[in-house]
């Protein structure tokens, strides 16, 4: 009998800080139902760091695993989630090595969260990178939290889009108003992500059209010179990405060089501290390499939040 699969099957977190919550989804495809869930943490006495969210399936014998960890103290360990099907068992493996919080260290918020059952290892591997290097503190949640004034960026992607609540909207509103840094990401190829993204952000001059393209690679002479977003970023790859139509105060980043009324970036908000991409996987962002800077660009958006000006002359 075939063992079981899972997406994906280790989990790296690499270097967090305390304080973090890290939510995500193990998917398993197996011959049967689960039988029984057994998590064990290496080194012992880490038990209350880890739980399992209502386990589901949304198909036969295809079952999803939500799951929440805390990182409430310093330290470095592994969680082992054991699954035994009655036939076969398989174990899911969860590491990270967990810093002191500092009060004054800047916040991300990703949601919802990239550490999903379709994330790859090469997005991991740049993501973690990306959290080391700025030596940020960030949560990665299903849902918007109540408080949002300790991040200085939120990342809302088209699942974190469709899970806000009624609440919710005015909350972002909120967090606009005080400087906040919001990075939308949205487009056709995602169901329902435009037209959600658009109540958020029409009325700051943003709006999604309804549509897409195949591939569009961009090149510096469709930037925006005085955006520090595209600063030392010569080529961008957009695969399916849906237009930007502006008005107001907002400005043009990326021009979308197969129309140039269009934009594929841009920014807009109170203080110009909203940028919006066609985009919706963070794969978009950090999955591609050379000859293409689209992680140089996430890097700078998450340098903006830390206090550069990016707006637009």
């Amino acid at each position: 009998m075939k063992e079981p699969k899972v997406q994906p099957r280790r989990l790296d977190l690499g270097h967090l800080h305390e304080g973090a919550t890290i939510e995500g989804i193990f998917r398993v495809r197996s011959a049967s139902e689960f039988k029984s869930i057994e998590v064990s943490y290496d080194p012992a006495g880490n038990e209350n760091l880890f739980e399992i969210i209502n386990p589901m399936s949304d198909r036969q014998w295809v079952h999803l695993i939500p799951f929440r960890l805390s990182c409430k103290r310093p330290g470095k360990w592994e969680i082992r989630v054991k699954i035994d099907t009655g036939e076969q068992t398989v174990v899911l493996r969860i590491s990270a090595g967990i810093s002191a919080d500092n009060p004054r260290r800047k916040r991300i918020l990703f949601c919802g969260t990239p550490y999903h059952q379709h994330v790859t290892e090469f997005e991991l591997e740049n993501l973690r990178l990306i959290i080391r290097e700025f030596n940020v503190g960030f949560d990665a949640l299903f849902l918007l939290p109540n408080e949002l004034s300790s991040y200085q960026l939120i990342v809302l992607n088209p699942q974190g889009l469709q899970k806000l609540k009624e609440a919710d909207w005015s909350s972002i509103d909120s967090y606009l108003s005080k400087d906040g840094v919001l990075l939308v990401m949205a487009n056709h190829f995602m169901q329902s992500s435009v037209s959600l993204a658009n109540r958020l952000l029409t009325k700051y001059g943003i709006t999604y059209a309804d549509k897409e393209y195949g591939e569009i690679v961009c090149g510096d002479t469709h930037f925006a010179k005085s955006s520090s977003i595209v600063n030392e970023v010569r080529r961008l790859r957009f695969f399916r990405p849906s237009p930007l139509l502006l008005s107001g105060t907002a400005h043009s980043v990326v021009a979308n060089p197969l129309d140039l009324s269009e934009s594929l970036i841009a920014t807009g908000g109170p203080k110009s501290n909203i940028v919006a991409i066609g985009q919706s996987l963070l794969y978009d962002l950090v999955g591609y390499t050379w000859p293409f800077d689209n992680g140089k660009l996430f890097a700078n958006i998450a340098m903006f939040a830390q206090g550069f000006d990016v707006s637009s002359a």
